[in-house]
């Protein structure tokens, strides 16, 4: 008996799976967008759908095309990613197997369709810049209500960032996490162990105890023997006891980054659970400073949708000030 995902419809559906890993694919077939394998058994359960088999040995799930709208949002409400697979050639037209493309790649975290939007839902953005230096600089706000366009500007002094962003809509004061890459996994140490203001944090290829990069960093053009002080008030390591709120530590296992060797984010994982501190340590196998690999990349997308899904959407409410 031939295999039946051997046609060429369900080896033009394994392409797209394979292009879009982690996205429920909605594969349209005639007057239905239909689900296959994994996809089919996962969303039947989910939204109620009738779990038939295309052939034997390969479970089916389908929607009618013109419902498409209803049951992208009850896929949406229930946290999965979505691509459409539409048919871009006439049926009639085609000679062999129907030419389809990927029309629409829908998340959560990217929601921005009216037609999928509750009547009453925001989906607000907002960049950040500080426009002065020091601790105690202030910041400029620009803020984009995505689904209208409205597009605001506002100033914030550097204690009442936080609490400008919760008025203008942008975010819960108790559900603010931090993050950043390589000297912005160093300032993400540094404002967990100074401030009260974040549920967790993600570091990516830091540099933690600066007395390792002895000859400067970044501005710092002295070295460590002539200002061992300012290397020392510097170092988030230095001041890990400080830090209570979870901390993800990420880094390429072969990162030849002056200042940024793997050992750092060792050491900074050693003193955080050696304090009782909530920490966890992904080394990225064969990656330098900057991240390549697809799988890498992946990987981390899911280490940083687990960690703030765990510490930050689901965790308990706290007061952000000290």
């Amino acid at each position: 008996m031939a295999d039946p995902r051997e046609t060429p419809a369900m080896q033009q559906y394994a392409r797209f799976k394979q292009k879009f890993p982690g996205c429920i694919l909605l594969f349209r077939m005639g007057d239905f967008y239909e689900m296959f394998d994994q996809d089919a058994v996962v969303v039947s359960k989910a939204i109620g759908l009738t779990l038939t088999q295309r052939s034997a040995g390969v479970p089916m799930a389908g929607m009618p095309y013109h419902q498409l709208e209803v049951y992208l949002r009850r896929l949406i409400r229930q946290g999965f990613r979505v691509a459409v697979a539409d048919q871009v050639q006439d049926p009639k037209e085609a000679k062999g197997i129907v030419a389809r493309a990927v029309t629409r790649v829908v998340t959560p975290g990217t929601l921005v369709d009216d037609t999928l939007l509750e009547n009453d839902a925001a989906v607000t953005l907002a960049a950040l810049c500080f426009t002065g230096e020091g601790d105690d600089s202030p910041a400029s706000l620009a803020i984009v209500e995505a689904s209208t366009g409205s597009l605001v500007f506002a100033d914030a002094t550097h204690d009442t960032i936080i609490d400008e962003l919760v008025r203008r809509g942008v975010t819960d004061p108790n559900r603010v996490a931090v993050g950043g890459h390589s000297y912005g996994a160093f300032m993400t140490a540094n404002l967990l162990a100074h401030s009260d203001l974040f549920r967790a944090g993600i570091a990516r290829s830091g540099a933690y105890n600066r007395t390792l990069t002895p000859f400067g960093f970044q501005a710092e053009s002295r070295h460590f023997w002539k200002v061992p002080e300012i290397y020392a008030s510097m170092s988030p390591f230095n001041h890990a006891d400080r830090i209570k709120d979870p901390l993800l530590l990420i880094h390429g296992q072969d990162d030849d980054n002056q200042g940024t060797f793997p050992m750092q984010s060792e050491r900074m994982y050693q003193a955080l659970r050696g304090l009782g501190a909530t920490a966890r340590y992904v080394q990225l196998p064969y990656e330098a400073h900057g991240y390549r690999a697809r799988e890498s990349l992946l990987h981390v997308l899911w280490e940083t949708s687990t960690w703030l899904d765990r510490y930050v959407k689901n965790a308990p409410t706290k007061d952000h000030k000290k």
